[in-house]
């Protein structure tokens, strides 16, 4: 579909104004196009890094339930 617009606005020979945005609007995608990729990867990186950080918080909360029980003397 954008191709099809993008054609077609070149066809039509009109101003270089509508040239310049075709180009802006090629630019734009591609950064988004980045910007995806990049966010992909950090959620990627999250997820993996996450079972860590829960493993981690529950060994310190087994250490929180441990210390309580000798705070009560029990």
């Amino acid at each position: 579909m954008y191709q099809f617009k993008r054609n077609f606005m070149l066809s039509r020979k009109s101003s270089p104004l509508t040239g310049i945005m075709i180009l802006f609007t090629e630019k734009i995608n591609k950064q988004q196009k980045v910007a995806v990729k990049e966010k992909t990867f950090t959620l990627a990186f999250i997820l993996k890094s996450n079972f860590f950080v829960h493993f981690f918080l529950f060994n310190l909360q087994i250490r929180h339930l441990f210390l309580k029980k000798i705070d009560m003397g029990e």
